[in-house]
């Protein structure tokens, strides 16, 4: 019986919180990869409806339908939170890029 106490010993304090570590790392690794690829996808949408005539809520509510379309045609998916949230974040890097542009001043 000693023997499975060791082995239960050593699962618990060795292997469950190793495995945890590496899965977390790998989960992690996977969502920024797969974040930064939807992040081009939004920034290249945004830059395009920034030079459109509409106002900026239609703005916002065409680039998620672009956005969306555009996601099912590369295969990938996000949920709408997530993408209202990467058009803000592309909305405010466009207008920090443009912001030191000559041109805009």
């Amino acid at each position: 019986m000693k023997i499975f106490r060791v082995i239960q010993d050593w699962f618990k304090e060795i292997f469950f919180p190793k495995f945890k570590e590496f899965l977390k790392s790998v989960f992690t690794k996977a969502v920024t990869t797969a974040m930064a690829e939807i992040q081009d996808i939004v920034t290249v949408i945004v830059a395009q409806l920034s030079v459109e005539n509409l106002t900026n809520d239609e703005k916002r509510e065409k680039a998620v339908l672009l956005i969306i379309e555009a996601l099912k045609v590369s295969g990938k998916v996000a949920g709408e939170s997530l993408i209202r949230t990467l058009i803000e974040l592309a909305v405010i890097a466009l207008k920090n890029e443009t912001a030191g542009d000559p041109i805009n001043e």
